[in-house]
């Protein structure tokens, strides 16, 4: 993210104020919302950041025997290596994370869920499940449909250079739903 901060600075300038603003408040709302700023992640005795690597374990291994390499995760989730190394440590502690020296090249160590640790993953994922379930269920069906395409929309424009800063030209995502372009 400090990458993302150095590199961004001359670009900042071109972006209006009340653009960042806003994003600043909605990601201040959304995560509010979702309760992330909460001490524990869903409840539980987890950190955020502790809770993504279980869940990335978990699913990188359903129906997998193969391990999950550190730097993997350290390129999947953009987190620190060391502060990485330290929640696997402390993962490893708790008997909810195995390290392994990979077969095919000694120098990989592959990261696995203990059973303790798949358990612990389908328990927060549940929590998750039933938490979104429940901020959505007040939702009509139409307006779920356009939650969902207006987080595609935003997860479309943040991942591509979609929108040409010369000519300010609406990505296909937009133009293909102009519903989304409303205020």
């Amino acid at each position: 993210m400090a990458a993302l901060h150095q590199e961004g600075r001359e670009s900042v300038s071109s972006v209006e104020n009340e653009i960042i603003d806003y994003v600043r408040s909605f990601n201040r709302f959304y995560t509010r919302r979702i309760g992330l700023l909460e001490e524990g992640h869903l409840g539980s005795g987890y950190t955020l950041a502790e809770a993504r690597v279980l869940y990335e374990l978990a699913a990188r291994s359903a129906g997998s025997t193969a391990g999950v390499s550190q730097k993997l995760l350290v390129e999947e989730l953009n987190i620190d290596p060391g502060y990485l190394s330290r929640i696997i440590k402390k993962q490893e502690a708790q008997g909810l994370v195995r390290k392994v020296r990979s077969e095919q090249d000694g120098r990989r160590i592959e990261l696995f869920l203990s059973p303790a640790g798949r358990d612990v993953a389908a328990m927060l994922g549940g929590a998750s499940q039933r938490d979104i379930g429940l901020m959505l269920h007040p939702l009509g069906s139409r307006d779920r449909e356009i939650l969902v395409n207006a987080m595609r929309t935003i997860e479309h424009l943040l991942n591509s250079a979609s929108v040409s800063a010369e000519t300010d030209t609406p990505s296909p995502a937009l133009t293909e739903n102009p519903m989304l372009l409303q205020d």
